[in-house]
């Protein structure tokens, strides 16, 4: 696993466990978006 992807990881689960269920569903739409993104280079 690249470190970017990493990161991006470890802070997926800091938000997810920061925020309420709604913004959860919304930011994990986002961060998976990101992790595509991330893994397409």
């Amino acid at each position: 696993m690249n470190r970017s992807k990493r990161w991006l990881t470890i802070l997926r689960e800091e938000i997810l466990t920061a925020i309420t269920p709604q913004e959860q569903e919304q930011t994990q739409r986002v961060l998976e978006k990101l992790l595509r993104e991330v893994e397409k280079k």
